[in-house]
């Protein structure tokens, strides 16, 4: 068996996200977790959230870029997320999202886009063409969620990059004041793209009052396996969502880690 320091830099995390686990543990589970990633294929995915000397604040958020091609098809098997100092207070709440763009549908679906108020328009699949499967579900689409329309044959106001404002079964809805009415429109040689932002925990990371680190929570994160996969151009963002209720802790970092299935 290799010492720690025999192996190769790849495979170990940063000397930040060590420094995070060191915090509130030890330096046997600095070394289990690099052994454990040297032998089962696991890889690290650091994001720091919060510098060092900064205090944390609610909504306050990170990546660590797109997702490479060699992470294709791993799992979220686990995360942790540090303090430099700790908060007092209640518990500090940090979540992880995981930011995908789909296309839906080919150059044969046909939609119809109608402007039932406002400036609200409704592009309805009109059952011509391959489905591009929308509804009103996590595993389809959000209010909230981004959709770019870039059709070939759709109107230049009706293509471009919006928030869903509505969405039901076979349609969704936007706010475009530049919006036209029109039908039978099929996607053509453009596209249609969603950017879907999706929790890949049921349980939230949590630090407690006067601690630094995840590990020690009372109530411990858990990996929600529907939506547990990576692909290669995906984004991983972390996202404070409630602070210590009296000092907030200052710096965070968050370390996901992912392993082929």
């Amino acid at each position: 068996m290799p010492k720690i320091s025999q192996l190769p830099a790849a495979t170990t995390a940063a000397d930040a996200d060590i420094t995070l686990l060191v915090q509130g543990g030890s330096t046997k589970k600095v070394a289990l977790s690099v052994l454990k990633a040297y032998f089962n294929g696991s890889k690290e995915w650091p994001i720091q959230v919060v510098e060092q000397a900064s205090a944390c604040s609610q909504y306050a958020a990170a990546d660590n870029g797109y997702i490479p091609d060699s992470m294709n098809g791993m799992n979220l098997v686990g995360a942790v997320a540090g303090a430099s100092d700790p908060g007092i207070g209640g518990t500090m709440e940090v979540a992880i999202y995981r930011n995908r763009e789909t296309r839906l549908g080919d150059s044969t679906t046909q939609f119809d886009i109608t402007n039932p108020s406002g400036t609200t328009f409704r592009y309805t699949y009109d059952g011509t063409g391959t489905d591009p499967g929308i509804a009103d579900s996590l595993a389809s689409l959000q209010i909230g969620d981004q959709v770019i329309p870039q059709a070939q044959n759709f109107a230049a106001g009706n293509n471009g990059k919006y928030v869903l404002t509505g969405v039901g079964a076979n349609y969704f809805e936007i706010d475009n004041a530049g919006g036209a009415v029109e039908s039978n429109k099929t996607l053509g040689t453009g596209y249609l793209a969603v950017n879907r932002t999706r929790s890949m925990l049921s349980t939230n990371l949590n630090i407690d009052s006067y601690h630094t680190t995840s590990v020690t929570a009372a109530v411990p994160a858990a990996v929600d396996m529907d939506f547990d996969d990576i692909r290669a151009g995906d984004r991983i963002v972390s996202v404070i969502m409630a602070i210590h209720s009296g000092t907030p802790a200052t710096g965070l970092g968050v370390t996901p880690t992912f392993r082929l299935p």
